[in-house]
């Protein structure tokens, strides 16, 4: 079998997960998921618009309660779980699997200030 080197291009999957399927049910509750997170979020935002100079610090502390109570973060991760498990991740001549190679370049957040408003999801992909 011959193994394709794909650490050369970032953004290039194996031939076998570049279409996967999910249940219909599964992708309606990730959506679930997402729109929870998100509408919150912007609630949030709303409620403190007007006022956000000087309610910025109640602002903050809001988005981070919410974030903690409601666990935002386990939620991602499993939507991330439920995504993931669909992929072949076997590793390439690189040692990185599909997910780990096109998260490689990812500027996470390190310390105060760092921030990125790069957007990866187009919005008009093809999905068929």
């Amino acid at each position: 079998m011959k193994t394709t080197d794909f650490s050369k291009d970032l953004n290039k999957l194996r031939e076998d997960n570049e279409k996967v399927t999910y249940d219909g049910m599964q992708v309606a509750l990730i959506l679930k998921e997402l729109d929870f997170i998100l509408v919150s979020l912007h609630k949030i935002g709303s409620y403190y618009a007007e006022d956000i100079s000087t309610k910025r610090e109640q602002y903050e502390k809001e988005t981070t309660q919410f974030m903690d109570n409601s666990l935002v973060n386990p939620r991602l991760a499993k939507i991330r779980t439920i995504l993931t498990q669909k992929f072949n991740l076997q590793e390439g001549e690189d040692e990185l699997d599909d997910i780990e190679r096109i998260c490689e370049q990812i500027p996470y957040w390190h310390k105060p200030g760092d921030y990125c408003d790069e957007i990866w999801a187009e919005p008009n992909f093809d999905c068929e």
